[in-house]
């Protein structure tokens, strides 16, 4: 699917968010069914034009921020609490999973998802001003974010402060921060999508990220060592659920 967050450059595939399970390898297929399913779901229940292109297809609604308003925060929650919904359908119906593997928007949605989850970890309510819930069954012990951003940053192609519907979600990282789950966070030197920065303060809100940087763009890279560091993360998380020490 196209993912609309800055440019209309920007390319995502039709599971920029997909569960991922180490009880065989890094990605199971029924996972990426699921996640397929979920992408189908989000992606025919939410095109968006929000940059002028038409026919645009994303997570959450960032048409909504350029609204700006009580509307504009609204559908922007809307959207995004459809998605949620969506995720935990996925969850009930092919999960459990160990973990959840995002790019891009499905990176910021994937940060909602662990923030979320660490609010119900501590017991501690949601702020009152973001009417938005994590399901029952959406529950991960990890999570991989490649080019990923905090959601309610920006709009498209750039992050413009004056245009900030998503602002209340801010309360939500504030108070989950710092997330205990392990977290892989991944970007790009040359990304003009996702600037480093914004990569960087999403690495902030998880209490011991591994953070791998490549010299490419917006992309998911494929070398050798990235490979390397990935396994290398997956297979400590198996090992910490195996072994009863996963948060």
């Amino acid at each position: 699917m196209r993912d609309s967050s800055d440019t209309d450059a920007s390319a995502a595939s039709a599971s920029s968010t997909t569960t991922t399970t180490t009880a065989a390898s890094a990605t199971a297929a029924t996972a990426a069914t699921a996640a397929a399913a979920a992408a189908a779901s989000v992606d025919a229940a939410q095109e968006s034009g929000d940059d002028g292109g038409g026919g645009g297809l994303s997570w959450y609604d960032f048409g909504a921020l350029a609204d700006g308003g009580e509307d504009g925060r609204a559908q922007f929650l809307r959207s995004m609490q459809q998605s949620l919904d969506v995720i935990d359908h996925a969850c009930a119906a092919e999960g459990p999973f160990d973990g959840l593997f995002a790019f891009s928007q499905g990176a910021s949605l994937a940060a909602l998802v662990m923030a979320l989850g660490e609010l119900r970890e501590r017991g501690v309510a949601v702020p009152e001003d973001v009417p938005i819930a994590l399901g029952a069954h959406t529950t991960f012990h990890f999570v991989a974010m490649v080019a990923g951003f905090l959601p309610g940053e920006g709009r498209t192609r750039a992050y413009v402060p004056e245009v900030d519907a998503g602002a209340p979600l801010r309360s939500v990282f504030e108070a989950a921060s710092p997330v205990r789950n392990a977290a892989f966070v991944m970007y790009g030197a040359s990304d003009r999508v996702i600037p480093a920065e914004r990569s960087e303060r999403l690495a902030r809100m998880f209490a011991s990220p591994v953070v791998t940087t490549h010299d490419g763009g917006h992309h998911v890279p494929s070398s050798s060592v990235i490979r390397k560091a990935f396994r290398g993360f997956v297979e400590d998380q198996h090992s910490a659920i195996i072994t009863g020490h996963a948060q």
